[in-house]
């Protein structure tokens, strides 16, 4: 179809649309002052302006993250709500690996493990992001918590964003 066609098609898809509903909840459409769907709808095909256009691909972005971030909140509920069993830590393994280092954890590090042990052992789900410069230890304070689950018996993996990193993983 050529472009002609397919804003003809557009055109008159739009002249027939009576009403689409908002899926946003009023309050929220005044407060950030978004425009009517089906408004939006018609704007961002037919702008009568350049403000309009702007508006309406304005409502129609807040809407779909609007509904992004409600789908990320009910994940995140979810992940609350639904318990896993506790793991009981023995901490034998990730002890004795402790005390073989060279050199002791820095408070960093042992504040991440303190936070670890405490999700492992509430069972709720974990869902952890460990941030720090290259070199900070961050692997470390992983594969300590990998060997929680491993005297556990269970199965750790750890996955790295590139081959260096793999290979020096291995």
């Amino acid at each position: 179809m050529s472009q002609k066609q397919i804003r003809f098609a557009a055109a008159r898809c739009l002249k027939a649309l009576y009403k689409i509903d908002n899926e946003l909840p009023d309050s929220v459409m005044r407060r950030y002052r978004l425009m009517d769907k089906t408004d939006a709808v018609k704007q961002i095909h037919f702008p009568e302006s350049m403000a309009l256009l702007a508006k309406a691909r304005e409502t129609l972005i807040f809407e779909e993250l609007f509904h992004l971030q409600l789908q990320i909140g009910k994940k995140a509920l979810s992940h609350r709500t639904n318990r896993e069993k506790p793991l009981l830590l023995k901490e034998n393994m990730a002890e004795r690996f402790v005390r073989s280092l060279p050199f002791p954890l820095t408070e960093d590090q042992q504040k991440a493990v303190q936070d670890i042990k405490t999700d492992i052992q509430s069972g709720k789900r974990m869902c952890r992001l460990i941030q720090g410069e290259v070199g900070s230890g961050k692997t470390l304070v992983a594969f300590i918590a990998a060997l929680f689950y491993i005297e556990a018996g269970y199965q750790a993996a750890f996955m790295a964003p590139t081959e260096l990193l793999a290979k020096q993983h291995y």
